[in-house]
């Protein structure tokens, strides 16, 4: 019997978390699955651990030696049975309704290629660290995706067909972009997950649930904290990729390092005739998107206002009168909604040391 969705988890040496990341995808209230398990050449007891289950939902497959999470992804792909599949680390925690939410919406919802969620940060403990949300049931997730990942990727369900149809695999560059990735240099190790996430964003519709579905665990040992460097050096190299294949011509990655609305996000420095090309290119980025896509004019006004932040993020300088920056807020926040936290962040981030009373006066302009 064909399972409705696929769950595949790639582990390697991941036994401290093992069984707890397992149990919760068994106990999903959605009991037609099956959960695949790459394992790539563990050596410190995740095979026993796995063994030990004997839930006949369990599948195996082991690479003798450590291949890397790329392939072991591929590897994923290709053996699923599923219509979906849904991205599991071995670390990380499924809320119980997680598939049941994500499956209701591909299935009512054909035209959807992907569905991801917000997640709950957990420490090693599994004690709450916050929340981190996704950009919700925003028109404009396409352009977003051009700078960031819109998805936190262990939370993501994928429509296998739209993978077919797309030709996009782990750790490869989209069809329309293979001319531009050689000057880029593009490495797309630790942001394989952008690499494919952003290029279906491109390609196909998506879209992210509010609800949380997934408890991401942050811990020495989990990918992305050893990573993070990486993940930071290479993340704008895809973003350019992504605005190649949007303006049909290569574009300089520095300028994407400076246009991160992350707080604490790295900041490229330009000198000024980096920062006019920059300017340049983020205007002929905007009238692309507002070109190419058919959006509700709230939705054009969002993107205008969330380009209009990242070009101020490119001139390292505040946006000017304060009723301005305020309504930039204020429009920005119609695409994170929840995410006011972040947005004041980022305020602080560009005001430096301007009055309180402006931050104050953005928070009242962002909650209104």
């Amino acid at each position: 019997m064909i399972p409705m969705v696929t769950v595949l988890m790639p582990v390697h040496n991941g036994a401290r978390f093992l069984r707890l990341a397992m149990d919760s995808v068994l106990q999903q209230t959605v009991r037609e699955l099956e959960l695949l398990i790459i394992d790539d050449g563990s050596t410190d007891g995740s095979a026993e651990i796995i063994a030990r289950c004997r839930d006949p939902r369990v599948r195996v497959h082991r690479h003798e030696r450590n291949l890397g999470v790329i392939p072991s992804l591929n590897t994923g792909l290709e053996l699923a049975r599923a219509p979906y599949i849904a991205r599991m680390d071995c670390d990380d925690l499924a809320a119980p309704r997680r598939l049941e939410l994500q499956l209701d919406h591909l299935e009512r919802h054909p035209e959807v290629a992907a569905v991801g969620s917000c997640v709950e940060l957990i420490d090693a403990r599994g004690r709450s660290r916050g929340r981190a949300h996704g950009i919700i049931a925003s028109p404009i997730l396409r352009w977003i995706s051009l700078f960031d990942n819109c998805f936190c990727h262990p939370a993501v369900t994928l429509r296998r067909e739209a993978l077919r149809r797309t030709g996009l695999r782990y750790g490869e560059v989209p069809r329309s972009g293979q001319r531009f990735a050689a000057a880029l240099e593009l490495d797309p190790g630790h942001v394989e997950d952008y690499l494919l996430l952003g290029a279906l964003c491109q390609l196909e519709p998506v879209f992210n649930l509010p609800q949380v579905l997934l408890q991401l665990r942050l811990h020495d040992g989990s990918v992305s904290s050893r990573q993070l460097e990486l993940q930071r050096e290479r993340s704008p190299r895809v973003s350019a990729l992504f605005a190649s294949m949007l303006l049909g011509r290569a574009v300089d990655a520095a300028v994407f390092a400076r246009t991160k609305l992350r707080p604490g996000a790295p900041r490229a420095r330009l000198d000024r005739a980096a920062t006019r090309e920059g300017l340049r290119l983020l205007s002929l980025m905007e009238a692309a998107a507002l070109e190419a896509t058919a959006l509700s004019a709230a939705a054009r006004r969002a993107l205008r206002a969330d380009a209009s932040l990242r070009r101020c993020l490119l001139r390292s300088s505040p946006l000017g009168r304060t009723r301005s920056f305020a309504e930039v807020l204020r429009l920005v926040a119609q695409r994170r909604p929840r995410d006011h936290r972040e947005l004041m962040l980022m305020a602080r981030a560009m005001l430096g040391g301007r009055a309180p009373a402006v931050l104050a006066s953005a928070r009242r302009a962002l909650l209104r």
